[in-house]
């Protein structure tokens, strides 16, 4: 958890909005990993599109084998930082696949 928690922007301004939860500032979302279980999952259809040098949106969509029928989508606005690139807003949410 703590390499998911370096890739977040250490800031009072970073929002995560998850499946079931939502979380404003760096603190509420180390406490949310803190708590999170590590699942697997596969990814597709991942696109990253950069706005200049210094801001990239990264979209994907991921399926997990304890959730079938369903699909995942997630975005990630990352922001380029001294210390490397660092997710400063994520949504992920999930609905029901038309496969």
């Amino acid at each position: 958890m703590v390499a998911l928690d370096a890739m977040f922007l250490s800031s009072d301004k970073t929002v995560h909005y998850g499946v079931a939860e939502v979380q404003y500032g760096i603190a509420e979302i180390r406490r949310f990993r803190a708590a999170q279980q590590p699942f697997d999952r596969s990814l597709s259809r991942t696109l990253i599109t950069t706005y200049g040098k210094d801001v990239a949106i990264a979209s994907t969509l991921f399926h997990r084998d304890d959730f079938p029928g369903h699909v995942s989508r997630q975005m990630q606005t990352c922001v380029k930082t001294s210390d490397g690139w660092k997710v400063a807003a994520a949504h992920v949410s999930m609905m029901a696949s038309h496969a």
